[in-house]
């Protein structure tokens, strides 16, 4: 079985072969934790990493900068976290509120401050810290906003794919939105079907990203199955189903997992993930 993952936001710091090979370990664990014979099948995984383009790049798509997000000169970073946010109050997510927090008033008063600092402070988003959370939706807001974003980042995509037709693709955050629009992009007669998708913590269902999704909410053409795993208090997965977006053959999964939850590795780990993966075919 070849399996190909395309990893989120906020991997800058990581080297591609040691991203690759932790994202194999955690995913063969899980497989094998969930085997009824206690073994993993055979898998060769490959792994697409494209964070390094967001620093070659960084003064061409303004995606990663230290200042606060200005909702007037960044209204699509700023829509963006509104609607994680409001995901946090939708479940009921405890954390602390900016006065809670003994935080002074900032010198400018930007709501966008008080809004990074609760999804910092969220078990969700458990070691992003506050420049994390900025850079997740400052480089989500490049990509959809910039066509050499997209085209650069579809090169590493396609390159490892033709290498080899895989039997899953998992898309994990802003690698749900590149796996999505790739597959619908990419569609022609020489394409393999894709027996199996896994979008994994995916924003493919936040407002601010299906207005500008190319092409809107749609099934994409070539796949045998679509799985969606969600983390119950992951604020990027947000809405936490996409079946009623994407179509009734998405099959939505939930998970319980608090810390870490928007992490690939939790995902990968997670039964859902496994369940997944051992269903398609060898």
């Amino acid at each position: 079985m070849r399996i190909v993952g395309i990893h989120g936001i906020n991997q800058h710091r990581q080297r591609p072969e040691e991203l690759e090979k932790a994202w194999r370990d955690v995913l063969t664990t899980g497989l094998r934790s969930a085997s009824p014979e206690g073994t993993a099948p055979d898998i060769g995984f490959e792994l697409v990493f494209y964070a390094d383009l967001f620093d070659e790049h960084r003064d061409d798509w303004k995606g990663d900068q230290e200042q606060p997000i200005d909702p007037v000169s960044e209204p699509g970073p700023a829509a963006l976290l509104a609607e994680w946010a409001q995901a946090l109050d939708s479940v009921g997510a405890e954390v602390p509120h900016e006065e809670q927090k003994g935080v002074g008033v900032p010198a400018i008063p930007l709501w966008t401050q008080a809004v990074v600092q609760r999804l910092a402070a969220s078990p969700g988003l458990q070691g992003f810290g506050e420049a994390g959370v900025q850079r997740l939706a400052r480089h989500m807001h490049a990509y959809l906003s910039h066509p050499d974003a997209r085209h650069l980042i579809w090169e590493r995509l396609e390159r490892v794919m033709r290498n080899e037709p895989p039997t899953v693709l998992i898309g994990h955050s802003m690698g749900s939105v590149v796996a999505y629009e790739w597959l619908h992009g990419s569609s022609d007669g020489d394409r393999a079907e894709l027996p199996l998708l896994v979008t994994a913590g995916s924003p493919l269902g936040c407002g601010p990203i299906v207005s500008r999704l190319s092409p809107p909410p749609s099934l994409p053409p070539g796949f045998g199955r679509w799985v969606n795993i969600a983390g119950r208090y992951d604020p990027v997965a947000w809405p936490k189903q996409l079946a009623p977006l994407f179509g009734a053959a998405v099959q939505d999964e939930s998970c319980p997992f608090r810390p870490w939850a928007h992490n690939a590795r939790t995902y990968l780990a997670s039964r859902p993930m496994a369940d997944a993966v051992l269903g398609a075919p060898l």
